[in-house]
């Protein structure tokens, strides 16, 4: 289970009539699944997953738009399914130094536009921990994530929106009123 724990909000107002783009439960995933979990020593380990179930949720909130991840406009909740890795290792690299990173990715089997198939989301976690005595740690973490679903504004240099590119035709993509999609 993974959600945010404070409001963060649309300072640069990339979603025109939303104030927030994200609360607690707003949105929240989970990901559960049947697999099994190798692991060849302390250190490491494994887990793969044939059958993973990964569910989004937007919690009731005006502020928030829930497309923004990958949430059908009105609803809630998006289900997916597919397979899915995750990745651990820890290990002390020095005296008193802890490193810990986690590499978890999930492909969706069932995404409805079926060159999205071919995209996997990644979510790498790592953290280097300093012991600086029995009761005083210091530590560095770093979250990289990248899902498909979440949309991202992208602006050029001059801070205009850049359009998403058809790959077939060169052209953008348009929404239902011909303006290109960003």
């Amino acid at each position: 289970f993974a959600t945010v724990f404070a409001v963060t909000e649309d300072v640069n107002n990339e979603s025109p009539g939303f104030a927030n783009l994200s609360m607690f439960a707003a949105p929240a995933f989970i990901m559960t699944g049947i697999g099994i979990d190798y692991k060849p020593n302390p250190m490491f380990s494994l887990y793969v997953s044939p059958a993973t179930g990964k569910f989004t949720f937007v919690a009731s909130a005006k502020d928030i738009d829930e497309t923004r991840y990958g949430v059908m406009e009105g609803n809630k909740f998006r289900g997916e399914f597919g397979a899915s890795l995750r990745a651990v290792f820890e290990r002390e690299v020095a005296k008193n130094v802890n490193l810990w990173t986690s590499l978890n990715l999930f492909n969706n089997f069932t995404d409805p536009n079926k060159p999205n198939r071919k995209t996997i989301d990644v979510g790498w976690q790592t953290r280097l921990t300093l012991s600086v005595n029995d009761w005083l740690k210091a530590s560095l973490f770093a979250h990289l994530f990248y899902d498909n679903d979440i949309k991202i504004a992208i602006f050029d240099e001059d801070g205009n929106p850049v359009p998403l590119i058809n790959p077939d035709t060169g052209l953008p993509y348009l929404d239902e009123n011909g303006d290109p999609i960003q």
